[in-house]
């Protein structure tokens, strides 16, 4: 069963080569800014978690934020394999 919190290497295995972070400090709108972050860049021990709460945003200044899925990355990888839901 997967974890509920993902570390860098689960992504990896999954075939993940990137993940998107997004500003959205706790109690606050956050900035909207986003950024993809390479995974082979971090520990592979880090997990979702932590990495959302070491997460600072340059533009703001914010720190903490939402970590998900490239979702960019998976949808081109979904078209390559044929699938499309367009």
């Amino acid at each position: 069963m997967p974890s509920s919190d993902p570390t860098v290497a689960d992504w990896i295995a999954e075939g993940e080569a990137t993940i998107a972070i997004f500003c959205s400090p706790p109690n606050r709108a956050g900035c909207g800014h986003s950024a993809v972050v390479r995974l082979d860049t971090l520990d592979p021990r880090m997990t979702r978690s932590r990495l959302a709460r070491r997460a600072v945003y340059s533009a703001c200044g914010g720190r903490g934020g939402e970590v998900m899925r490239d979702m960019a990355a998976h949808d081109e990888r979904m078209r390559a394999a044929g699938w499309d839901c367009n």
